[in-house]
C-alpha cells in the first residue's frame, strides 16, 4: 500500500507564536500516525523557526513560492 502523504501549506497566513502553537500542539499526534507521511509549508519568513522546530520530529519541511499578496488571500 503506498502511504498517504499530507501538506500543510500555510499560505502567507501565521506568525511566531502561532506557528510554535500550531507545532506544539500537532507534533505528538503526527508522531504516533503511522498512516502517512506528513510535510508543512511554512512562509518563507517563518523556515527556520519551523526547520527548528521540526528537529526530530517525523514532519518534513517544505517552501512556498512568492506571492504578492500580503496575507493568504488571492491566487
Amino acid at each position: 500500500m503506498i502511504p498517504s502523504l499530507v501538506i500543510g501549506n500555510c499560505k502567507m497566513n501565521g506568525n511566531y507564536v502561532a506557528n510554535y502553537t500550531l507545532l506544539t500542539e500537532r507534533l505528538p499526534d503526527i508522531a504516533t500516525n503511522r498512516r502517512a507521511r506528513v510535510s508543512v509549508c511554512p512562509p518563507f519568513p517563518y523556515l527556520a523557526q519551523v526547520c527548528q522546530r521540526l528537529v526530530g520530529s517525523r514532519v518534513c519541511l517544505g517552501a512556498q513560492n512568492v506571492s504578492a499578496h500580503s496575507g493568504g488571500e488571492g491566487s
